[in-house]
């Protein structure tokens, strides 16, 4: 009998039994793993990591004749830690890898004409594989040759070559499964073959078979598909530099970021002469129609890379103009900073702010609020001016100090900056010159001017630190290269008093 708590019931099959060779459920063993309710969407689930405790030589979850997927989010990525569907009044199959028991052993049943069908479509899945190597064979001697070749002296390398050889051996068996189900029509099963082909797992990586996959499912509709073509036609940029340019115009760009064309979320494959290694051209408007099919599907990332690429493709230099394609890009950022996309909400936070000829403080605040809970540096940085300075916010320092000190240790160079002049003046915290020589130092070496003009003034007044005439002139020198009046003439005195 079933415990009364809510519970998930398991157990163990072996890779071996199909699903109509399998036998009745037999209570005794039974394993119940504790089920857990998501708060968002209702849903029961059991935790990946549970089950596996339970069980060794695990390889996936199957309900009948269905492979049970892990869940997955609003943006179509498995949910971290991961985690299997509950069925609750249902056992589910536990299918492990390992040795068969006598007791397990599957019976060879007549071959009925939907059995042919079924041998018909694995021969077909094991002609798809053929082009490539698998990375192993399925055979059971596999461990036994290697143990053969290792020298006495090499247990431990033994033990580890057979469990490669043995993971390598199951990952083959899932993807050969996995085609067979995609080539029935299951459209997560093409989008999982498109990502074992791209990463080589179970089989030598192959981009252009992964390309191929990857098309299948996105044309029937599967967002992360749509997605994952998207990110290989675009050009490698770093998508989030767009948060730099709204923020600072195309002449600033913080040196936190990357520029557009230099980031490093690249299409998987090199870039070389307008073409991928594994086919494919490399063409942001092709990459932009399927970043908007993912995005009409509702997946927030999808939503804000097509929102860069639009204000990259039509080098939008701010977002206060009406054209179509601004309108396009801000709905498209709305869209993503309402389903939590932390860059979006402070894009859309930035864009309240400077919106002309509103300046809409409050709703700025809103947005940047956000943003900042989950960890956005920027918009931390902001909610603390919002508090230092009094707009839309109640004037408060310690939130100020707190915000700021958030942001700093993030590695903001404003922000150090700021905390560096809070221990200066006392302001929000009591004053400690050596700490504000610290935080000084954290945003100067990071090429924040102001920093490097108040670190030298550390060093030539001896607050905070020894002084020191000749690391003042490094900082005054660094400081006026970025054109700093007061450390260009200060620097010039102190040269003057040279002998």
């Amino acid at each position: 009998m079933a415990p009364q708590e809510p519970v998930q019931g398991f157990r163990s099959v072996h890779k071996s039994q199909p699903p109509a060779s399998t036998t009745a459920v037999n209570p005794s063993k039974v394993l119940y793993i504790d089920r857990h309710d998501d708060p968002d969407s209702q849903k029961s689930f059991v935790f990946w990591e549970d089950i596996q405790q339970g069980f060794e030589d695990a390889l996936y979850i199957r309900h009948k004749a269905k492979m049970v997927s892990f869940l997955r989010g609003k943006d179509c990525r498995i949910l971290e830690p991961r985690r299997i569907a509950a069925v609750p009044s249902v056992v589910l199959d536990f299918i492990v890898g390992g040795k068969v028991a006598s007791s397990e052993a599957a019976t060879p049943q007549p071959m009925s004409k939907s059995a042919y069908d079924e041998k018909e479509e694995e021969k077909k899945a094991s002609k798809e594989s053929q082009d490539t190597t698998p990375m192993t064979s399925t055979t059971p001697s596999i461990a036994s040759k290697i143990a053969e070749s290792a020298s006495p002296g090499d247990e431990s390398t033994m033990e580890e070559k057979s469990i490669k050889a043995d993971n390598n051996a199951i990952d083959a068996h899932i993807l050969k499964q996995m085609m067979m189900r995609a080539l029935k029509g299951d459209v997560e099963a093409m989008f999982d073959v498109g990502t074992r082909w791209k990463n080589g797992v179970g089989v030598e990586p192959d981009l252009r078979r992964a390309m191929e996959w990857y098309h299948r499912a996105a044309v029937k509709g599967h967002a992360l598909a749509q997605y994952t073509i998207g990110l290989n036609y675009s050009k490698g940029h770093n998508f989030y530099t767009i948060f730099d340019r709204i923020f600072y115009n195309e002449q600033h760009v913080d040196n936190n970021y990357n520029t557009f064309d230099q980031g490093t979320e690249r299409g998987f494959g090199k870039k070389k002469e307008g073409k991928r290694e594994g086919g494919g051209v490399v063409d942001d408007a092709i990459a932009l129609e399927w970043f908007l099919k993912a995005a009409n599907q509702g997946m927030a990332e999808a939503q804000f890379k097509a929102a860069a690429l639009i204000f990259h493709k039509d080098n939008l230099g701010n977002i206060n103009n009406t054209s179509p394609n601004t309108i396009q890009l801000s709905y498209l950022l709305m869209l993503a900073a309402d389903q939590g996309h932390a860059v979006a909400q402070a894009c859309v936070g930035r864009y309240c702010e400077i919106e002309y000829p509103k300046h809409d403080q409050g709703r700025a605040f809103d947005w940047y609020i956000k943003a900042a809970k989950q960890g956005h540096k920027v918009a931390q940085y902001k909610i603390g001016v919002f508090y230092e300075t009094g707009h839309n916010a109640k004037l408060d320092e310690s939130e100020a100090v707190r915000w700021y000190r958030k942001s700093a240790e993030q590695g903001y160079k404003e922000a150090q900056y700021k905390i560096g002049v809070f221990y200066q003046t006392g302001y929000g915290v009591g004053v400690n010159e050596s700490k504000a020589v610290e935080w000084y130092r954290k945003s100067a070496e990071q090429g924040f001017k102001k920093a490097q003009n108040s670190l030298a003034k550390c060093y030539d007044d001896g607050r905070g630190v020894l002084r020191d005439i000749t690391k003042a002139k490094v900082w005054y020198r660094k400081a006026a290269d970025q054109k700093s009046e007061e450390a260009k003439s200060r620097l010039q005195e102190l040269m003057a008093l040279e002998p």
